[in-house]
């Protein structure tokens, strides 16, 4: 989904989400009220992804600045590659916390 061993990402309003570069180029899959995601159309990177249409959750390496959110949590270490040694304090989550 990322090209990238981890998925570090925040989570805002929708409203707050400002594409600054390649806005032209967005494609949004799924419905927009709901599930969706926002796709760049040439490379179909992931920009954002909603789980309900009100809330974006954007992939810190799509941001231009450092994200004021520090990772809180692992989660899905339960298929993590057995190499990865997890060396932080964080909670770990065999899957999805809550699941």
């Amino acid at each position: 989904m990322t090209g990238a061993l981890f998925l570090p990402f925040g989570e805002i309003e929708r409203g707050k989400l400002r594409v600054t570069m390649g806005a032209d180029l967005l494609m949004v899959k799924g419905d927009p009220d709901a599930y969706h995601e926002g796709r760049c159309q040439a490379c179909l990177s992931l920009v954002y992804w909603s789980p309900d249409g009100s809330r974006v959750r954007v992939p810190y390496g799509t941001l231009i600045d450092e994200p004021s959110l520090k990772p809180t949590a692992h989660q899905f270490v339960g298929s993590k590659a057995p190499w990865y040694e997890i060396l932080d304090d964080l909670p770990q989550y065999e899957e999805r916390p809550g699941s």
